[in-house]
């Protein structure tokens, strides 16, 4: 049990990756605090954690909202006593046409993606300082790494902006033994990606490996990310894309689709 007694919070795990994430975590012994605007999901999976055997705590939380984080992290401090792990892995859709674009879809697109990561990376990082270790695992996506399809301008800069913030907090919490990575997931069926795409079956066709990403291929990721064992390794990204990047696959259905149109 590599993460036995140890304590993570993990944003969005009522649903998708960060309840894949929860379960993962759980299973290799820690208890989860489990943050999302989503109470019965987040119930769900404390429920789900509970059954493999460790503890679980649920909070109501926006993490654009500075002081429902720290509430937030207040209320796992005296639950459990300690944070050792943080997965910022909370996120929403929202796009559109640059000059179309409604301001308030791009200001909250970035303040739940990358607001919330500073945020909650923050509050956590200070609780993990008192104790000299952590590990802080933040949600970026391949859109980071190259361009996002479409309209998806927002969900992109967030994503950009989510890997110079670990870059940074890198350098600055490495003396405190606290590492900070960022998993960049391809193309994953998830509740999110759903929401967006009525059909999912064309997304795979310009994956190398064939097929869509799954849940636990990201959970699995920030598995590695979460072990002490993982102590050297700080300030990467890693993609989970089944070789998306390689193909540079984004831009090859971008001019695919931009081709059907005309």
């Amino acid at each position: 049990m590599e993460l036995q007694g140890q304590v993570a919070i993990i944003t969005g795990a009522g649903s998708g990756i960060g309840r894949a994430i929860a379960l993962r975590y759980a299973q290799a012994g820690a208890n989860i605090a489990i943050a999302d605007l989503n109470d019965t999901g987040a119930n769900e999976t404390a429920e789900q954690v509970r059954k493999i055997g460790t503890s679980a705590l649920t909070s109501v939380t926006d993490v654009a909202d500075y002081d429902q984080v720290a509430a937030l992290m207040a209320e796992v401090v005296k639950t459990f006593g300690r944070i050792d792990i943080l997965v910022s892995n909370a996120g929403i859709a929202g796009g559109g046409h640059l000059v179309d674009l409604p301001r308030e879809t791009f200001e909250r697109v970035v303040k739940v993606h990358l607001f919330g990561a500073f945020y909650t990376s923050q509050l956590a990082a200070r609780e993990m300082v008192k104790r000299k270790y952590g590990r802080i695992i933040l949600m970026s996506s391949i859109t980071a790494l190259q361009g996002p399809i479409g309209t998806n301008i927002p969900y992109g800069a967030a994503k950009t902006g989510i890997l110079g913030l670990m870059r940074g907090m890198t350098l600055d919490l490495a003396e405190h033994n606290i590492t900070v990575n960022a998993i960049a997931p391809g193309p994953t069926d998830t509740p999110l990606l759903r929401s967006g795409s009525a059909d999912l079956s064309v997304r795979s066709h310009h994956v190398p490996m064939g097929r869509m990403g799954n849940v636990a291929d990201i959970a699995n990721a920030a598995w590695f990310f979460a072990l002490p064992a993982s102590g050297y390794v700080t300030g990467t990204v890693l993609p989970v894309d089944g070789g998306a990047i390689a193909g540079g696959c984004y831009m090859v259905e971008y001019h695919r689709n931009r081709s059907q149109a005309k």
